[in-house]
């Protein structure tokens, strides 16, 4: 915003087009020896699991602020997957 009007937008949704990210992204959902078996079973490079884990903290917190009043059961879901990508800071 600038003097009360609309300037910009970012648009987030494209960010990793052509990239797999988003699809590692639930990982965070599954039990930290499983996410390990994943990732050596599939060998990711780093570089592409750190864009699925900002991929899965982005989808969190959008779904954690947009459904805590309408689905909450959803909203449950997200906080446990940033609960997950919080507390595996330290992996890889």
């Amino acid at each position: 915003m600038r003097r009360g009007k609309l300037h910009a937008v970012i648009d987030f949704g494209g960010l990793s087009v052509g990239l797999p990210d988003a699809e590692h992204s639930p990982l965070w959902d599954l039990p930290p020896e499983a996410r390990q078996a994943y990732w050596d079973a599939i060998g990711l490079d780093d570089l592409t699991w750190l864009r699925a884990r900002a991929w899965a903290v982005a989808v969190a917190v959008s779904g954690l602020s947009y459904y805590q009043d309408t689905f909450p059961a959803f909203a449950d879901e997200c906080l446990s997957r940033l609960r997950a990508v919080l507390s595996a800071a330290t992996e890889r």
